[in-house]
C-alpha cells in the first residue's frame, strides 16, 4: 500500500495525497512500470483502468516492450523504437534524405553561381551596347567632319578656279 497508519490516516492520505514514486523507494523500476501503477491510485476512477482486463492488457504490453495506456509514447519515441525494430529502412531512409539535402546544397549553390553569371552578363552586355551607341556617334560625328572637309575642299577648289579664270 502507498501510505501507512490508522485507517483514517490511510483514508485520508489516499483522498488528499499524491502517492510517492516507486522509483524513489526502488530506483530499478522502469518508468513504464511506475505509470501503469499509478494509474490504478488515481483519485478520480475514470483515470483509473475501466476493469481488471484492461489492467492486464497493459501489463501484457509493458511485458512485450510495447506502450502502454498508462503512459503513451511520445512522437520521438515512437520514432526510436521504430528505428530500433526496422535498423536497414531507418538507414536507407536517412541516406536517401542526407542525399536530398546535399542535392539540394548543390543545386542551390549553382543556382546562385548561375544567376551570378546571367547578372554579370547582362552587365558586360549593356556596357557593349553603350560602347556601340558612342562609336556609332563618333562614327556621325566623323561623317559630319569629313562632309564638311570636303565641302570646303570644294569651296577652295573652285574659289582657286575661278580666281585662275579671271
Amino acid at each position: 500500500l502507498p501510505f501507512t497508519g490508522t485507517a483514517k490516516v490511510v483514508l485520508h492520505a489516499h483522498e488528499h495525497l499524491v502517492p510517492p514514486s516507486l522509483q524513489s523507494l526502488r530506483a530499478e523500476i522502469p518508468a513504464d512500470y511506475q505509470a501503469v501503477c499509478l494509474k490504478c491510485l488515481e483519485k478520480d476512477p475514470k483515470d483509473r483502468y475501466g476493469n481488471c482486463y484492461l489492467l492486464a492488457e497493459d501489463l501484457g504490453r509493458l511485458e512485450k516492450g510495447e506502450p502502454t495506456l498508462a503512459r503513451p509514447l511520445t512522437r520521438t519515441q515512437k520514432f526510436q523504437r521504430w528505428v530500433r525494430k526496422n535498423p536497414v529502412i531507418a538507414s536507407l531512409s536517412g541516406s536517401i534524405v542526407l542525399l536530398l539535402l546535399i542535392g539540394l546544397i548543390g543545386a542551390s549553390f549553382l543556382t546562385i553561381r548561375a544567376n551570378s553569371q546571367a547578372e554579370r552578363a547582362d552587365q558586360a552586355a549593356k556596357e557593349a551596347q553603350e560602347q556601340a551607341r558612342l562609336l556609332f556617334q563618333a562614327n556621325k560625328a566623323t561623317e559630319k567632319q569629313l562632309g564638311n572637309s570636303q565641302d570646303n575642299l570644294r569651296n577652295v577648289y573652285y574659289t582657286r578656279l575661278i580666281g585662275l579664270r579671271e
